[in-house]
């Protein structure tokens, strides 16, 4: 499939978040990742077992304090190409869910889940390898995006696996790493200390309550993922 650069957007009206994604799989299962954005001379990488770097040499994250719960979080996402009533609708109730203060949830929409994360607020660079780099570098704390390719991400997540983080099932609560085919993606920083993988996964679970399930269809990969 012919691929343009990740922001193609952003290249068009000149906002700097642009990115050629580049992963080698095996099995399917993502394992090195190289992402470059030129117009600010950022080169992220990683492969299994080795690390995650900016530029080769400063060793992802740079940042890793403590991660809290979702109300201390800052979260990137995306509107995303598919501009359908059903599934903006939803994605809007999400961000609507994620920001909001207890008591003022259920207003926006009558499919507005009960729920309210209070957290920091909302960032979107246009580009879904480049908002996971991000949280592989420890400036953004969670990422959420429905209906996004395998393309778009699969170099991305080896360098936010690497980095310490983890990236999961968009809205289907499950420990495991995504399956890259299922188009619904979760992305933790990573966090120091014994109980890293409770605080992502307690992040997790705060985001999983806050989400309706999304539409992404496509079809079927061959030994990879059934839609």
């Amino acid at each position: 499939k012919k691929k343009t650069p990740d922001g193609t957007t952003n290249f068009i009206h000149g906002f700097p978040f642009v990115a050629v994604s580049i992963a080698l799989t095996l099995s399917k299962l993502p394992t090195v990742g190289v992402v470059y954005n030129p117009l600010l001379d950022e080169l992220y990488s990683a492969a299994r077992g080795h690390g995650a770097h900016l530029n080769t040499v400063r060793r992802l994250p740079l940042l890793s304090p403590p991660l809290g719960p979702l109300a201390t979080c800052l979260i990137a996402t995306e509107i995303g190409a598919d501009r359908s009533e059903e599934v903006i609708g939803k994605k809007i109730d999400a961000i609507h869910n994620f920001v909001s203060a207890p008591g003022q949830v259920g207003k926006r929409s009558a499919s507005t889940k009960i729920g309210a994360g209070l957290a920091h607020s909302i960032r979107s660079t246009g580009s879904a390898a480049l908002n996971l780099c991000q949280v592989a570098k420890g400036v953004v704390d969670v990422f959420w995006e429905i209906g996004c390719w395998e393309w778009d991400v699969a170099a991305a997540m080896v360098i936010v696996q690497e980095s310490g983080g983890l990236v999961l099932h968009g809205s289907v609560p499950s420990p495991d790493p995504v399956n890259i085919f299922c188009r619904k993606y979760l992305a933790v920083r990573a966090s120091p200390g014994l109980d890293a993988r409770e605080r992502q996964m307690g992040v997790a679970g705060e985001m999983w309550d806050l989400v309706e399930d999304i539409e992404a269809p496509r079809e079927s990969v061959p030994g990879g993922f059934e839609a």
